[in-house]
């Protein structure tokens, strides 16, 4: 679809992909980037991507496919460099982590409920990294995934 298509490209042009030696510091310079296109007014053509993928389902799977996916992949090589340099724990579930970067700033861009600036992307990279980094939180994550994973074996008994 040609308005995907062309809206991809525009984005990867103004939304590029940093390398900086860092996953932390390529997700706090990319946020910003992304924030700033997307409240740009070509950008805001985001929302109304979304909001016409709640109506139809057709338009959903192929804004997901052309436009969603190649972006998360896009995103992902930062996710991918940080667990292959040591910063990010390779257990963590790529696709989450994703979320959870790029879900508050889509939730402020569609709910309005809350600004959506520099400020607020760099509290959502601050926030992340500092649990990315913290000890005990490694720690009673991997204690929850052998839990529930004796759970699993358990149920299944």
């Amino acid at each position: 679809m040609l308005p995907l298509d062309a809206f991809l490209r525009k984005t990867n042009r103004m939304v590029p992909t940093p390398d900086t030696g860092s996953a932390e510091n390529d997700f706090r310079e990319q946020l910003p980037a992304l924030i700033s296109f997307f409240t740009s007014p070509t950008g805001r053509i985001f929302s109304q991507f979304l909001a016409e993928g709640q109506s139809d389902r057709e338009f959903a799977t192929l804004f997901r496919e052309r436009f969603v996916k190649p972006r998360r992949e896009a995103v992902g090589v930062i996710f991918d460099r940080g667990v292959k340099r040591g910063e990010i724990d390779r257990s963590l579930d790529r696709e989450l982590v994703l979320d959870l970067i790029y879900g508050p700033a889509i939730l402020r861009l569609m709910a309005g409920h809350a600004p959506l600036d520099r400020h607020a992307s760099e509290a959502v990279i601050s926030a992340l990294f500092a649990g990315l980094r913290d000890k005990t939180f490694k720690a009673d994550h991997a204690k929850r995934r052998k839990t529930q994973a004796q759970g699993i074996v358990r149920k299944s008994r």
